[in-house]
């Protein structure tokens, strides 16, 4: 997509850009998943037992940079066009504003609200970015596509949060190969009715 902004097919790099960002977000789901709902397996595993308190904050990082993630490359788009400057400026206030906000909430809610003021810096950054890619040039980085995959994978949330509410018998690997094989299942249908 870089060549394509550089060379000023608009068209093309933002299709090529909303391509790649929409399956960065299908396919990182799975991971995202496994450290957001089962969180306290995932750092015994790693870690051990004595980082378990650990548990609260990792579901509001993992979303974090999951956001983050799903977002694409909207920064490194900022670059491919030519505006540093303008990816320089976002980034400063990303920063100034996500600093704000983990003293304010970091003070208030403890380690839970550093995660979560990292979340919404993120947020904030991605879509200062993405407007400014659509104002100053006039592109669209998400395309429908996207929107669609957004919807599918907030469905799958809703879903797998269910049925592992229903099956709660059941130990945490048992629960996450279903949960696999579930979401397996249901983006093949996505993907062949789509």
């Amino acid at each position: 997509a870089s060549k394509m902004f550089n060379e000023k097919n608009y068209l093309r790099a933002s299709l090529v850009s909303s391509y790649v960002s929409k399956w960065l977000m299908l396919f990182s789901f799975i991971p995202f998943w496994a450290l957001f709902s089962f969180p306290k397996d995932i750092i015994v595993l790693f870690y051990s037992s004595e980082y378990i308190n650990a548990s609260k904050i990792l579901p509001i990082l993992a979303l974090a940079q999951y956001v983050n993630l799903s977002a694409g490359f909207t920064g490194q788009n900022l670059i491919a066009l030519g505006d540093s400057k303008g990816q320089l400026v976002i980034r400063i206030i990303g920063f100034v504003f996500g600093l704000i906000l983990t003293i304010t909430f970091g003070k208030q809610y403890g380690p839970e609200g550093v995660a979560i003021a990292l979340i919404v810096s993120l947020l904030c950054t991605n879509s200062l970015q993405i407007a400014r890619i659509k104002i100053k040039f006039n592109i669209h980085l998400y395309r429908r596509a996207n929107l669609i995959g957004l919807v599918f994978v907030l469905i799958m949330a809703i879903l797998l949060k269910t049925i592992n509410a229903f099956l709660f018998n059941i130990d945490s690997m048992g629960l996450f190969i279903i949960n696999i094989i579930l979401f397996g299942v249901c983006l093949r249908s996505f993907l062949i009715n789509k």
